[in-house]
């Protein structure tokens, strides 16, 4: 064995050195190509200041990076020089060194230095263009990636120009960088104007998370940039086939009205708009908006108010009264005994049903009943929930756990507590 020692120990000093002289050759290599294999220069049109520019970048690291897409990057005065490391679906990763330039008016990106690394020795430097075209691709994944993405998430992919107006004269420019941008509004016409001491801004902000909240648990995740009391913005990503759907969307929650804008919409690195020249881009923005915004306004229950309705009180309170009214008659109903209080809510359950509502509808409906209880006889709200599966058995457990999911903290808690009492301390 002794004999073998140095052969080893030559091996192991053999290998340092192979590692020694890559190292060496991707610094060459990087003070060699520090003007970029890719620059890419877009304008931002109007759209952003430089400030403004720089934080929406933020948002797209927030959004994209994961376990597989890390980023490790620095800001040194207007700059950010990032390095990324894509970790492969097959084998080995991708080094990527990228340069961020954030001006008043315009971005400016360098793909620096792009390396795969197959295995510990096994190195290749990706370029865009090879005889190798696993190289190419490769390389283009990356420029797509750490480039074309991030053009996409900002919106001014297409701003390759610089607009030649000038500065006060913002018309054309406003209305090209948001042409292809959709808003829709809402009214509520009455439905949540509510006398339990929330406001209609309150309620349908808290409705916006619970839906948020279902759709989450569909598959779709939501990132929440920002929030008010009358303004929630945030994007949503579905992963597909395609790459990554993502959607910009801003919630503007007015006294009398819901507005929904779609700020942006991307497929991988692709922006995406309703007059895209490819049909099925453009049969994808339409399934986007009405999953995403018109969905959202039918859970509410006013996808059709696209007027404003002038109503007395006593219209505009219509949809409180019978809330009002159904959680009286089930009150009332439980008073007389239990039997009575839960036959009382077989009706109510299947006159909701007789209205062709699904799961989610009928659970906003059934939190109302609770929400107008809780403050009035909190033992009497618990009642209602508690018993609700009761009234269809396995049917109506989804609606149950929807309408928990509803509930304020205060309320859950309150909840938890009642349900834990009922299942070991009453007799």
């Amino acid at each position: 064995m002794k004999y073998f020692r140095p052969y080893y120990k030559f091996r192991f000093a053999k290998a340092n050195i192979y590692k020694l002289a890559i190292t060496f050759f991707l610094i060459l290599f990087t003070s060699i190509s520090s003007f970029g294999q890719t620059k890419e220069i877009r304008y931002y049109d109007g759209k952003y200041t430089q400030e403004t520019a720089l934080k929406k970048f933020y948002e797209f690291l927030k959004v994209y990076k994961d376990d597989k897409l890390q980023y490790n990057g620095k800001l040194e005065g207007n700059t950010i020089k990032a390095n990324w490391k894509n970790t492969l679906l097959g084998s080995g990763y991708v080094v990527s060194n990228v340069q961020y330039t954030f001006y008043s008016d315009r971005i400016e990106i360098y793909l620096l230095l792009s390396t795969y690394y197959k295995d510990e020795t096994n190195v290749i430097m990706l370029r865009p263009k090879s005889v190798d075209q696993q190289i190419v691709k490769l390389y283009k994944f990356e420029e797509d990636t750490h480039i074309h993405d991030v053009l996409a998430f900002m919106n001014i992919d297409k701003n390759i120009t610089k607009e030649t107006t000038s500065s006060p004269k913002t018309t054309t420019q406003t209305k090209s960088t948001t042409s292809e941008q959709t808003t829709e509004t809402r009214y509520y016409n009455g439905r949540y104007d509510y006398t339990n001491g929330l406001s209609s801004k309150e309620v349908v902000l808290h409705k916006i998370k619970s839906y948020i909240d279902i759709k989450s648990k569909a598959g779709a995740s939501f990132l929440k940039l920002e929030e008010k009391p009358d303004f929630l913005s945030g994007t949503w990503t579905v992963k597909s086939a395609q790459g990554n759907i993502v959607l910009g969307l801003d919630y503007e929650i007015g006294d009398k009205s819901l507005t929904i804008k779609l700020k942006y919409l991307t497929v991988g690195s692709q922006a995406i708009s309703k007059k895209h020249p490819k049909e099925e881009l453009r049969n994808l923005y339409n399934v986007a908006i009405e999953n995403f915004i018109l969905d959202l306004f039918k859970y509410l229950e006013i996808k059709n108010n696209t007027t404003s309705k002038q109503t007395t009180p006593a219209t505009g309170s219509n949809a409180n009264s019978q809330y009002v009214a159904d959680a009286n008659s089930f009150s009332e109903a439980f008073k007389k005994g239990k039997s009575e209080g839960q036959q009382q809510l077989y009706s109510l359950m299947k006159a909701q049903r007789n209205l062709n509502k699904n799961d989610a509808q009928i659970a906003t409906y059934f939190y109302q009943l609770y929400h107008y209880l809780y403050p009035k006889d909190v033992k009497m709200s618990f009642e209602l929930v508690y018993l609700l599966p009761l009234t269809e058995l396995t049917a109506a457990a989804p609606i149950t756990k929807i309408v928990k999911s509803l509930m304020t903290k205060e309320e859950y808690q309150t909840f938890a507590n009642q349900a834990y009492d009922r299942l070991y301390n009453d007799k």
